[in-house]
């Protein structure tokens, strides 16, 4: 087993300064493409829009707030990764090569996939730290008018998997969205109140 082990990493190669280097300069890559995700690029439309007044009120921007500062802390740990790797290159750590090892290849394959993990869990992250965030808000203003802007309540239900049917009324959609979120309609408070009352 270990004759095995050693003809293998004979074949292979052993890892050496140019390896180091080549990876650190992939992870740097990947942290500078994790941090141009964090960049916002607004739209003229919407640039007119807003300077107009004219601009509707999406969730858009603010869910991308979480998922933007997953990136930032994705691209600094990636960066930080990287640099690290390129000094290692240059201290006598490794030996000296003039051309890369075999196993370069699956050290970029795995941070790629690492990169890629990092991303998909970020995405599931932010979405969760959203829907709580947006409950947290909710409860704490229970007497928010979504009948003001049903887009906008249909877009907070979309956020909750709430799914509106065509032959549902507003208010209908509206109560089952307050259901969903954990907040009383505003007519169910005063009948509390009176059952309350009359107890």
């Amino acid at each position: 087993m270990f004759a095995a082990g050693r003809a293998r990493t004979m074949r292979l190669g052993r890892v050496n300064s140019l390896d180091c280097h080549v990876l650190g300069l992939t992870m740097s890559i990947v942290g500078v493409v994790a941090f141009a995700n964090t960049i916002v690029f607004r739209r003229p439309r919407a640039a007119i829009e807003d300077f107009f007044g004219e601009s509707r009120p999406s969730l858009r921007t603010v869910k991308d707030l979480v998922l933007r500062k997953i990136h930032t802390y994705l691209g600094l740990g990636f960066l930080l990764a990287g640099f690290l790797m390129q000094i290692v290159a240059v201290l006598p750590i490794f030996a000296r090569g003039e051309r890369p090892s075999g196993f370069l290849p699956f050290a970029i394959a795995g941070v790629l996939v690492l990169a890629t993990l990092l991303e998909l869990v970020g995405g599931h992250y932010s979405r969760r730290s959203f829907r709580r965030h947006l409950k947290r808000f909710f409860r704490a203003h229970p007497e928010y008018p979504f009948e003001r802007n049903v887009e906008l309540a249909k877009e907070i239900g979309r956020t909750f998997r709430l799914e509106s049917s065509p032959d549902e009324t507003v208010d209908g959609y509206l109560l089952r969205l307050r259901q969903r979120i954990g907040v009383e309609s505003a007519g169910a408070r005063p009948e509390r109140a009176r059952a309350e009352k009359a107890r």
